[in-house]
């Protein structure tokens, strides 16, 4: 009866790891990115460069790998849209959804976002009558002010998620990555050191704006 039932799982698991590519279409929708610490602070216009991809040179053309009932690697999984493309629209999503505006174009005052890719894979793990799938996203974060070139803020920050079935293709797939980048969404918005160093910014912009109207109307007096 074991027999029967590996050979069976086997033979499944052979057909559903074709050979080939699988590209994936990845992301999350605007309503998965939620307000979180990130809001309460005030409204700030913050400038997303372009997201660096460094992951492994191995990891670069996919995104995980297909493999049969004993393991071996068939196929491999792969996006259509490029990874740090969709990191950015995560990050994008994210920040909007806590009230910030997010542009490409730099003006000299605003903080810049900067991300780098290092961790973006599906992987799973078959049992006896289950398989556990595993998505991990890992990047980056850092802000620079771009009037002092300063880095006054940087983290890495992550999104996991792992989840148990009988077993999926690409639709799972998708699923448990998606969910992945919902984490790391929520990661990013609950993170306490980029709210202060949003607020700090802001502040000091305050003071320097504060210091300008002072010494505007000394001169205007002394006139």
């Amino acid at each position: 009866m074991f027999k029967t039932f590996w050979i069976a799982l086997g033979a499944l698991s052979l057909s559903a790891c074709a050979t080939g590519t699988t590209n994936l279409s990845l992301g999350i929708s605007e309503d998965a990115a939620k307000p979180a610490l990130l809001s309460e602070v005030s409204p700030e216009v913050l400038v997303l460069k372009d997201v660096k991809d460094s992951r492994k040179p191995e990891e670069t053309a996919r995104i995980g790998n297909k493999r049969n009932g004993y393991g071996m690697v068939m196929g491999a999984i792969g996006t259509k849209t490029a990874p740090t493309d969709t990191v950015a629209d995560v990050i994008t999503k994210t920040l909007e959804a806590n009230g910030h505006s997010v542009t490409s174009t730099p003006d000299g005052k605003s903080l810049e976002v900067s991300a780098e890719l290092t961790r973006f894979w599906l992987d799973y793990k078959t049992g006896f009558v289950t398989v556990e799938f595993f998505g991990d996203v890992q990047i980056n974060f850092s802000l620079t002010d771009p009037a002092s070139g300063e880095i006054v803020f940087s983290d890495q920050f992550k999104g996991y998620y792992s989840d148990k079935t009988g077993g999926g293709l690409s639709k799972t797939w998708t699923r448990v990555m998606d969910a992945a980048l919902a984490d790391l969404s929520k990661e990013i918005s609950m993170s306490a050191e980029l709210m202060e160093a949003i607020d700090e910014h802001e502040a000091a912009g305050e003071t320097a704006a504060d210091v300008t109207t002072q010494a505007a109307d000394s001169d205007e007096t002394g006139a």
